[in-house]
């Protein structure tokens, strides 16, 4: 994730001037102007792999888009644990992103890096062949 490496093949991912290619889950209608700033703490994939992944990934047959953006390492996500040693228990039920520079930040038992998308433009992914 920090590298932009893609998630399949660990390849460099796909991208261009317009930005790196992400597949996320379609949430459209989740705040006005989705996906800009949405955090993702999935890592971005190559062109060869995005198109494998469509077809066979269970978690994209619940509606995807492909999208172009810029994005930076904006913090981490995971669950929450209150302080008391040595019974730490988990603050919260879920796990959350928590944005470096929060206080909760030293608490969380981090699972994965998020990135904030910005520069975000939709793309399709049969037309990308001359793009790249």
């Amino acid at each position: 994730m920090r590298r932009l490496l893609c998630q399949v093949c660990a390849g460099p991912a796909d991208h261009n001037d317009h930005g790196t290619l992400w597949l996320i889950q379609d949430q459209r209608g989740l705040w006005p102007g989705w996906p800009e700033r949405a955090q993702n703490t999935h890592p971005p994939l190559c062109l060869r792999c995005a198109r494998i992944a469509v077809k066979s990934c269970p978690w994209l047959k619940h509606g995807f888009v492909a999208v172009r953006a810029q994005s930076f390492v904006s913090g981490a996500w995971g669950g929450v644990y209150r302080t008391g040693w040595p019974d730490l228990r988990p603050l919260l039920a879920d796990t959350i992103t928590v944005q470096f520079g929060d206080a909760r930040l030293r608490w969380l038992q981090a699972d994965q890096l998020t990135r904030e998308l910005v520069g975000c433009a939709f793309v399709e992914l049969d037309r990308l062949a001359g793009d790249t």
